[in-house]
């Protein structure tokens, strides 16, 4: 082959060849960039499960982790409907399935809380709740809720063993407010609104108070009924026909709310 012809078929294999390793590598690189997985669990009662609307806070919040990180995130969602801080804590003690999911993941959400007082309310507008107030329900569900959310914590931290992990929880919403505010309390003294008001009030500022055990809280209790704690989320839109969970609206604000935390210690 002439020497001209030679260095003419080297010059076009390499213009031909040189683009493609150039977005070859390209391409690696971003493959490389996104690349990054993270597991994520989100454990709780039926907030977390999403009950009330196709998609619930998990799913939406895994999406946005994902937008905002460039990353891939792995969603396996536990949560069980009806569950009470007992049996979420019972769960992270003995259910091996769960301890090993929790152990791996990098990402771990929880509500919890929201049915023990429920079923507490029930017990006073029942009549049933015990004392010359009727509040002696009250005063034990709030003991039992803070001693399991301690004990809860502290076992996820222990699956973790140290490595850097998204702790991430909300606290708790009311979403009787209007109701509440129309009846009275057992002594007809005031409304029921403003007999259960101060538990919550109490409970959501414990939850905010124990962030030094290394979580963050999605304020949900602001977003949900304002800063003073007395608008109803119905009158916003924000609840399911069940007039307790939230539809796909409501669930968007918590995912919002879980947003905003933003996700250190992984992404700084």
């Amino acid at each position: 082959m002439p020497r001209v012809s030679r260095i003419l078929m080297i010059v076009l294999v390499f213009a031909l060849f040189f683009p493609f390793t150039t977005n070859l590598s390209v391409a690696h690189a971003a493959e490389k960039e996104a690349s990054t997985t993270y597991e994520y669990t989100a454990i709780g009662d039926s907030i977390g499960f999403g009950f009330g609307a196709f998609h619930g806070y998990v799913p939406r919040y895994g999406d946005y982790m994902e937008d905002d990180t460039s990353s891939k995130v792995n969603i396996q969602n536990k949560s069980v409907l009806g569950w009470e801080t007992p049996q979420l804590l019972h769960a992270v003690k003995t259910d091996t399935a769960m301890r090993l999911r929790l152990a791996v993941s990098s990402v771990i959400s929880w509500d919890i809380g929201g049915n023990d007082f429920r079923v507490a309310r029930n017990k006073y507008i029942a009549g049933t709740c015990g004392g010359p107030k009727n509040e002696d329900c009250l005063v034990e569900t709030s003991k039992l809720v803070k001693k399991n959310w301690i004990e809860i914590v502290t076992i996820l931290h222990e699956l973790r063993q140290g490595k850097d992990t998204n702790f991430r929880t909300m606290d708790l919403y009311n979403p009787y407010i209007a109701v509440d505010k129309k009846a009275k309390s057992y002594d007809g003294t005031k409304s029921r609104f403003e007999v259960f008001k101060p538990y919550l009030d109490d409970l959501n500022q414990f939850i905010h108070d124990q962030e030094s055990m290394g979580y963050t809280t999605a304020n949900v209790y602001d977003a949900f009924n304002g800063p003073k704690h007395d608008e109803d989320p119905r009158a916003k839109g924000y609840i399911f026909i069940d007039g307790l969970h939230p539809n796909y609206k409501g669930y968007e604000v918590i995912a919002k709310e879980f947003r905003k935390l933003g996700y250190a210690p992984l992404v700084p």
